[in-house]
């Protein structure tokens, strides 16, 4: 994660001379470490990512029974409570944060035929207030894309929702996606022509890089902007 231009990576320290714990490190372009800090109330037994959110950062856990935010690597902790899914039967997916909300998509297994599937998306705002979306279909992520729009990822296709009103309404359809980033210069589809930046709200976009002869692999969000992945 980026906090005021310094960049921070959260470590896994496996049991040697002490037992194992996890510490969250300032590191340098090279990776050499700056400082590190200590997280006592990580479980050293389960697997946690990290990403930005508010002002400060959120490790949680790969089950998302353990939130944590952080306002900054050395303050105390905050737990964040997720409402239980209320579809049966489906496991975390995936988890968005970004400064307003936390995102969290719970999906039924990849044998489950698409027909009969359901996902649930949760979505917390900052100000505790959460909204529980019910979709047809198995969908593995998702990101708010707009003032009140919801992306969501399933196979290779992008669905747009408009969520303002209590039961989403589709907007439109993206085929042959391969990622999705939201960053500072907007949100970013990626597909098979190249990355598109998606203006959500108004129904157009324009694209930014054209693969061409390359052949994509993966984007990588950084300070400002995206680094891509091609060969």
């Amino acid at each position: 994660v980026n906090l005021n231009g310094k960049v921070w990576t959260l470590i896994q320290h496996p049991q040697r001379d002490t037992a194992a714990y996890y510490s969250i490190d300032q590191v340098n372009s090279d990776l050499s470490v700056v400082s590190e800090v200590n997280l006592p109330n990580l479980n050293a037994t389960k697997t946690y990512s990290i990403q930005n959110y508010r002002d400060g950062f959120l490790i949680y856990s790969s089950d998302f029974s353990q939130l944590l935010y952080y306002a900054s690597p050395t303050s105390q902790s905050q737990t964040i409570k997720l409402l239980t899914p209320t579809v049966a039967g489906l496991h975390p997916a995936f988890l968005d944060a970004s400064t307003s909300s936390i995102l969290a998509v719970y999906s039924p297994s990849a044998a489950t035929p698409m027909k009969n599937s359901k996902t649930e998306v949760i979505i917390m705002g900052t100000d505790g207030h959460t909204k529980n979306l019910i979709f047809n279909g198995n969908y593995t992520s998702g990101r708010m894309c707009g003032l009140s729009s919801l992306c969501i990822v399933g196979g290779n296709n992008l669905i747009v929702y408009d969520t303002s009103a209590t039961k989403p309404h589709e907007l439109l359809t993206i085929d042959n996606v391969a990622s999705t980033l939201l960053t500072p210069s907007g949100f970013l589809v990626v597909n098979k022509t190249g990355v598109l930046n998606l203006n959500v709200n108004d129904g157009v976009g324009f694209y930014e890089f054209v693969f061409g002869d390359y052949e994509f692999n993966n984007i990588y969000k950084t300070d400002g902007g995206y680094t891509l992945s091609l060969s």
